[in-house]
């Protein structure tokens, strides 16, 4: 009988032990904070249910805004490669003209040709401008969701 009463304890102090141990975890689990990169600072936030939310909005804004950046400078890359290759063809026409192996072509024709691949990569360097404009523009807001971020 003595026995079966020591079986019961020990069930009942081990019983105790995993809720003390299960109520612990839960307690550490609210209080840890996630740590959040923003530029070149780590911060960290505190986790609330108010604050979860506006988190998680806050989050999905900015990798909206992030994917933009990333197609804006992919097509930045592109108009690049572009005005590269409208150089290297203006460099090929001025050539044609300095040598004189236009057998087929008129002189004018070619100073024609020039005037219209220095009016397309002007056209391009404006458009790259203002992609690199638009560019800063969304990095500003990104910096300044990131921001709002750290301070909640």
């Amino acid at each position: 009988m003595n026995f079966k009463f020591t079986k019961i304890q020990i069930k009942k102090i081990n019983m105790i032990c995993l809720f003390i141990i299960f109520l612990a975890l839960i307690f550490i689990n609210n209080q840890k904070s996630y740590i959040v990169y923003a530029g070149s600072n780590y911060s960290t936030i505190k986790r609330t249910e108010s604050s979860e939310i506006l988190f998680d909005c806050l989050e999905t804004k900015i990798e909206i805004l992030r994917d933009k950046i990333d197609q804006f400078s992919r097509k930045k890359n592109e108009l690049l490669k572009e005005i590269d290759t409208v150089d290297k063809e203006l460099l090929s026409l001025n050539l044609k003209i300095k040598n004189k192996s236009h057998f087929n072509v008129s002189k004018s024709f070619l100073k024609y040709q020039i005037s219209c691949l220095k009016s397309k990569k002007n056209n391009l360097k404006t458009n790259l401008y203002d992609l690199h404009l638009e560019i800063t523009e969304l990095e500003l807001k990104l910096r300044k969701k990131l921001d709002l971020l750290t301070k909640k």
